[in-house]
This record gives structure tokens, sequence and C-alpha cells, in this order.
């Protein structure tokens, strides 16, 4: 009983370490965003008919993350905890609101049309790689 008490007590130090190195990571990881937005410009020229194109993308897929989380949200209610939701988007992808922050930021990085797309993308993976953690969890 006590070993059984010990491991649980470890692992939920591990856990406690891991967000706190997460959190790190991901502060780093914007502020590097941050200053890659304020030093880099788009590739496009300024009022092309290609750079429209994607800003119009960008913004398409910002408005559908953010209608996506508020949708999940809501469709699980307070159900997170006490039952296991299968149906509606759950039943499509096993996180949604994981999948709809992927979307949007994909959608900041074409708003941006420049490096920080590049940010936003690493981020993105970033994001699935910590889910197929917390699956394994």
């Amino acid at each position: 009983m006590q070993l059984h008490m010990n491991a649980q007590r470890l692992k939920l130090i591990d856990i406690s370490a891991a967000q706190i190195i997460r959190k790190f990571a991901l502060a780093i990881v914007i502020l590097v965003g941050a200053g890659f937005a304020a030093i880099s410009d788009s590739i496009w020229e300024s009022h092309s008919a290609a750079r429209e194109l994607i800003e119009f993308f960008g913004l398409l897929m910002i408005v559908a993350c953010i209608v996506l989380r508020i949708f999940c949200s809501l469709y699980i209610g307070g159900r997170k905890i006490s039952s296991l939701v299968v149906a509606g988007p759950y039943s499509v992808c096993r996180n949604p609101l994981y999948a709809a922050s992927i979307i949007g930021a994909i959608g900041i990085g074409a708003q941006q049309g420049s490096a920080t797309a590049l940010v936003s993308r690493l981020a993105a993976s970033r994001s699935s790689s910590r889910t197929k953690r917390e699956q394994k969890l």
C-alpha cells in the first residue's frame, strides 16, 4: 500500500515538473515568435492577389478555430470529468479543442505570411506531440 502511494506521489511530482518545463518552453516559443513577427515581413508584395488570398484564408482559419472551440466547449459542458464523451465533435477527433487550436495557429501564421508562419507551425506540432503524450497517461 505504501509503495503504491509513493508511486502516485512520484507521478504527481513528475507531472508538475513537466508542466513547469512545458510552460517555460511555451514562453520561449511565444517570445521567439513575437521577435520574428516584429522583424519579419511577408515574401509577397503588399497588395498582391496572392497575399490577400493567403491572409483571407488565414482569417477564415482563425474564425473556424474560434467557432470550433466554442462549439466543443459548449458540447462537452460539465461532462468532461463525469463521463467519457464520444459523440459530436469528440467522435471525429480525440481532442477537438487541440485540433481547433492548431487550425488557429496555422491561420495566424497565414495572416502574417512570413517567418511567423514557421513559428506557428512549430507551436502547432508541439501541441500535437503534447496531445500524444497526454494520451499515454
